[in-house]
């Protein structure tokens, strides 16, 4: 599909996702029609998360807006997970759009939806359902991370996901639901995608370090 006056190809991998089976890539270019030409061999993951996977966007939408939307599981382990009344979700809607070699996503949500909203230079939320099982999302040692590690299932293991960035405060956008998480951080140019599995819901949020403008909307 075509961004602005540059052509945009989205991969999906199975196996060879950023941590463990399915995952999306996506290079920048010119189509002549025939062939994709790639104007370099970069790798650039669309989800930095485990949960984002075989993605597809959508023609003639309104104003002409770029609109993905993508599977929210992984072949490593879709047929294993817990199941009740149903396996598996798609992500919620996101706009695409261009800016230098970046996507930059934006959900488009037509309700208010559990969000929480920061900023921090070194810093850090606690998203919890109880004491035990809880997700943690911020900046450190020049990273861009969340780690899901306690609200995943026994029989898989998770490992904290890092994204090194230059950038010394960096804002985060968070969209929480029953099974999911969904970050967009650094103005949208990273995403991370997980599902969670809790008895309840993700609902009480702490903040530690340097963390600014923190803004909660609809949690449970």
């Amino acid at each position: 599909f075509k961004l602005n006056n540059k052509w945009v190809l989205i991969v999906s991998l199975n196996p060879g996702g950023y941590q463990v089976g399915s995952g999306t890539q996506y290079f920048i270019g010119e189509w002549n029609g025939k062939e994709f030409i790639a104007d370099d061999l970069n790798t650039r993951w669309l989800d930095y998360g485990r949960d984002n996977y075989a993605g597809v966007t959508f023609n003639d939408a309104p104003n002409n807006k770029r609109i993905f939307i993508g599977w929210m599981s992984n072949w490593e382990y879709a047929h294993k997970v817990p199941t009740d009344p149903w396996r598996s979700a798609m992500t919620l809607p996101r706009e695409l759009s261009l800016v230098g070699d970046r996507l930059v996503q934006k959900v488009l949500p037509k309700k208010k939806l559990p969000t929480i909203k920061f900023s921090t230079s070194g810093g850090k939320v606690k998203i919890s359902e109880n004491a035990e099982r809880y997700i943690e999302v911020g900046l450190a040692d020049e990273k861009i991370f969340m780690d899901a590690t306690n609200t995943w299932y026994e029989d898989q293991k998770f490992s904290r996901q890092e994204i090194a960035t230059d950038k010394k405060i960096v804002d985060f956008e968070i969209y929480i639901d029953r099974g999911s998480i969904e970050l967009l951080a650094d103005g949208g140019t990273v995403s991370i995608t997980n599902l969670v599995f809790v008895d309840t819901a993700l609902s009480t949020v702490s903040s530690e370090g340097e963390t600014h403008n923190l803004e909660l909307t609809e949690l449970a």
